[in-house]
């Protein structure tokens, strides 16, 4: 299958190290140097031909090289609802190939654009293009967004927050969300700018979390890393499947001590639970390039509950180095 092929690829060559991304998720391209964005996870194709601005990055084609950035395999696992979006101008060369908004799933890939020589809106699914029957006009130095919506099996294909088209999805089989690109496979003569691309989960529960301690030394030896999961207004805790319940994919609970209760005081029930703390610092030293000895990282609990519904929280914490732990370059 050409999407696996292009996957794989894509996979070999992602930065490693990197630490995995939690929802939403923004880039806004705000970058001093291509080097810093690439240590961030990009992958960049021809980077030569790219250039970065105050929160913009310059892709520019010559009809004979692509021009792409990729960001794939830092994503958490089991997203298979969600929405990408990104902001872009035609800002040089003979077309303007707006969008141009690539979205990479476990088992397809897919793009979706307005295609300035035919001047129609165009939606690829594993490099197979089907031209929209809708007029596409592109402008120069103007800034359009695009956006990409799956739900359920059904794609939504979105022109500044108006709904241009749909396709759905033949293959039925679950397909995870692996990764983003834009730029790829623009052969005209054009020079695009991007100001962002951002990527939402839909479907999910947005929990509340608190983890306690709030700074973890590195070197500490306590037994726990302690959960709360809170839900908004009409969802209950009690719902949840407990042994469902992962830190960043990785680190499963401890089967017990589980509680429910208010550790918070604001009359809203939470689930209390565990993680082991060994095993929490060595996911940080294995995924978390340790840059400072003292750094800000992002921890995100998920699970499901009873009837299937994934919910999702994030907590950032502090964590102190220590001398086991190389501190990298910033």
């Amino acid at each position: 299958m050409i999407g696996l092929l292009y996957l794989s690829t894509f996979l070999i060559l992602a930065p490693k190290g990197v630490a995995e991304v939690s929802f939403p998720w923004k880039d806004d391209f705000n970058y001093e140097t291509l080097d810093e964005m690439k240590v961030t996870g990009w992958t960049l194709n021809n980077e030569w031909r790219m250039s970065l601005f105050p929160s913009i990055i310059r892709i520019d084609n010559d009809g004979a090289e692509e021009s792409s950035i990729f960001y794939v395999g830092h994503f958490p696992s089991q997203i298979y609802e969600f929405s990408v979006e990104t902001k872009s101008r035609w800002v040089g060369g003979a077309y303007g190939r707006n969008g141009n908004l690539y979205v990479w799933t476990r088992r397809h890939f897919y793009c979706w654009y307005g295609d300035c020589h035919c001047f129609k809106y165009a939606f690829l699914r594993d490099g197979d293009r089907v031209l929209l029957p809708i007029n596409y006009t592109s402008i120069m130095n103007e800034w359009t967004t695009f956006a990409l919506e799956k739900k359920g099996n059904t794609f939504y294909m979105y022109q500044d927050g108006e709904l241009k088209s749909t396709y759905i999805e033949s293959d039925i089989a679950p397909d995870e969300l692996v990764g983003v690109s834009i730029g790829y496979d623009c052969y005209f003569i054009s020079t695009m700018e991007y100001d962002y691309i951002s990527v939402i989960a839909l479907g999910y529960i947005p929990a509340t979390l608190d983890i306690d301690p709030n700074t973890l030394n590195l070197g500490s030896k306590g037994n726990w890393i302690t959960s709360y999961i809170e839900f908004p207004e009409d969802y209950d805790v009690n719902d949840i499947n407990v042994s469902s319940i992962v830190l960043n994919d990785t680190v499963l609970l401890q089967p017990k001590p589980i509680e429910i209760g208010d550790y918070d005081n604001d009359a809203i029930p939470d689930l209390m639970v565990k993680f082991d703390r060994a095993k929490v610092i060595e996911y940080i030293s294995e995924h978390v390039p340790i840059t400072q000895k003292f750094m800000n990282i992002e921890l995100t609990v998920t699970g499901y509950l009873n009837d299937g519904t994934p919910f999702q929280g994030t907590d950032t914490i502090k964590i102190i180095s220590n001398s086991k732990h190389e501190i990298l370059p910033s």
